[in-house]
């Protein structure tokens, strides 16, 4: 027996359509989520690298309210203003938020580009007889913009909206990129990750445009050294004043899809700063380690506290030598990159090394 939501006697009717918009409003929300969280990992990507960061995005748009077009072509077609009222519950703002705070944190400006160019809303295509609902497809459209819009504005970047011709606007990102202000202000190290607000006004040229990034984070060196072994997965970074070497051993069966990797990270005891305590000489250091697999599988970072000690009397021989740190990794089959930050707090030196492994598919 067919249930009566697929009679197609009752395709048209309004608990049937209204049914079927929500449908396709979750799928929507789920392919902006993937879209979002891919943007956000190209941004962690970027976040341990120097200079001045940006990301060129070319999209028809994302949804700020998925479904809002469809809820009010509804609301119009069976007079139903509560369908209206309904889609702003779905509204997905807050991702859009957290993805310009993201941007922001790591210093990356985001320059959105309108794929679709010029359009007009409400004019009947081949697929139709009818033309749309001249509302709801005004809507549908500022809907998908106002996200390119927003992270772009939120970020310090420009928005190419509305353009069939994109060169000239274009001129302005190259611009960007190398002619600009860098404004300073001291700031007082609070040694842990903080925000700030930054407002920049020019109130004797009210007539010129100012962009600029709203907020800026303040790091620790923890979440800096974190970050710079994150972006090693992916991105060669030459940058090892304190002589990192990694050595893997032999993998060792763990369970029937894991495996432990022996790791040692090695050192000159003469890379450090050795301070006197007592009767030795003493350094202390964070190590943090990381892995990415060839699927694209990556592990959070392991954060570790180690210390170096050796006793005064022996501190120039010391010198002369390489101290080792033995890590263990829990990891499964296949080839992995393996990225590694050491941080000298003494100095606030930091050095990094990568290695690509292969952990055995076989015994």
């Amino acid at each position: 027996m067919q249930s009566r939501e697929y009679n197609p006697s009752n395709l048209n009717s309004p608990d049937y359509v209204r049914m079927q918009i929500k449908n396709l409003v979750r799928e929507e929300i789920s392919s902006l989520q993937f879209s979002l969280n891919s943007l956000r990992e190209i941004i962690t990507t970027l976040s341990g690298l120097e200079g001045k960061k940006a990301i060129v995005y070319v999209s028809n748009g994302l949804p700020m309210v998925p479904g809002i077009d469809l809820f009010q072509a509804y609301a119009s077609a069976y007079d139903d203003d509560s369908a209206f009222v309904e889609a702003v519950g779905y509204n997905q703002s807050r991702l859009f938020e957290e993805l310009v705070a993201a941007a922001n944190a790591q210093g990356v400006t985001f320059y959105t580009i309108d794929a679709g160019g010029l359009r007009a809303a409400g004019v009947a295509s081949a697929e139709y007889t009818d033309s749309e609902d001249m509302r709801a497809a005004a809507l549908g459209r500022q809907n998908y913009l106002d996200s390119l819009r927003f992270i772009a504005d939120g970020t310090g970047g420009l928005a190419i909206i509305d353009a069939n011709d994109v060169r000239t606007r274009l001129d302005r990102v190259e611009q960007d990129l190398y002619t600009y202000y860098s404004i300073g202000y001291p700031l007082v190290q609070s040694g842990a990750d903080k925000v700030h607000d930054i407002k920049v006004r020019l109130p004797d040229h009210p007539e010129y445009e100012v962009r600029y990034r709203r907020r800026m984070v303040e790091k620790s060196l923890e979440t800096r050294v974190r970050e710079k072994v994150v972006s090693a997965l992916r991105v060669n970074i030459d940058d090892n004043p304190m002589d990192l070497q990694l050595t893997p051993g032999l993998a060792v069966p763990s369970s029937t899809e894991r495996w432990t990797l022996p790791l040692k990270v090695s050192f000159p005891v003469s890379s450090v700063m050795m301070v006197p305590e007592g009767d030795d000489y003493v350094s202390r250091l964070v190590l943090f380690v990381a892995a990415r697999d060839s699927k694209g599988g990556q592990s959070e970072v392991v954060q570790q506290n180690h210390e170096v000690r050796v006793p005064a009397d022996s501190i120039e021989r010391a010198q002369e030598h390489r101290f080792k740190i033995d890590v263990t990794l829990l990891m499964n089959q296949g080839r992995h990159t393996l990225s590694v930050g050491l941080l000298d707090h003494a100095t606030r030196q930091s050095s990094y090394q990568t290695i690509q492994t292969l952990v055995p598919t076989g015994g």
